[in-house]
């Protein structure tokens, strides 16, 4: 049986996305230099073939899957010490019922964060003047809200803290085209690094500011600095 688990790993690491695995190993450090390696061998149309259309069903499943990892990445701090057994039982789901929705544990991961990158992404996209910032930043907000308990479990671990890295230089981006030949860089540099250090501050409890005050934090500054 655990000859069988090796080799489905295996097999699934290599029907992965190439794009979507450089952002899983960027995330969760050099120690797994061997996911990069067989990643790049791979042709560029590979994909995963998993649930495209979630009834409401599988969301719930995948939100209990999404909610069971945080927690263990709360209590395991390390990505590697987390398994689908563990994650399973607290989930209070079968193994198939993962296995419809992820390869693996690092599929979990690069979900989350994938989905964190597309809502920034869409609501940053028109960011264009700072009557753009108080929309977009309610809508991050939001997100945010609705989704505390699992960031605030995920970013107990020192791991997960490096994609606070990839929310900066696509916010540090969209600022440079839209702002970037009116504003010092130093001021982007204020917001995109002040905007991720003050959301990471909040899920870890290391500020008793909350998000609401953050978000009307952010929409003041960027009045200052962009106006």
């Amino acid at each position: 049986m655990q000859e069988r688990r090796q080799k489905t790993a295996h097999i699934s690491l290599l029907c992965l996305n190439l794009d979507k695995v450089k952002i899983i190993v960027y995330f969760y450090t050099v120690q797994y230099k061997r996911c990069y390696f067989n990643a790049i061998i791979l042709p560029k149309g590979a994909k995963k073939m998993k649930v495209k259309n979630l009834n409401a069903s599988s969301r719930k499943t995948k939100k209990a899957i999404k909610e069971a990892f945080a927690v263990l990445m709360y209590e395991k701090k390390t990505l590697s010490n987390i398994t689908v057994k563990e994650l399973v039982s607290i989930a209070g789901i079968t193994r198939s019922s993962f296995y419809t929705h992820y390869d693996n544990i690092y599929e979990v991961a690069g979900d989350i964060q994938t989905e964190t990158m597309e809502i920034l992404q869409k609501n940053i996209e028109d960011l264009k003047s700072t009557k753009d910032f108080d929309h977009a930043l309610d809508a991050i907000t939001d997100y945010l809200k609705e989704n505390e308990y699992i960031y605030s479990m995920i970013l107990s671990s020192p791991e997960a803290i490096m994609y606070a890295d990839h929310i900066v230089k696509l916010l540090r981006k969209k600022l440079d085209i839209s702002f970037g030949k009116t504003r010092h860089e130093l001021d982007l540099i204020l917001y995109t690094h002040g905007c991720a250090n003050l959301y990471i501050k909040h899920f870890r409890g290391e500020t008793n500011y909350s998000l609401d005050e953050i978000n009307a934090y952010l929409k003041n500054l960027a009045k200052k600095l962009f106006s």
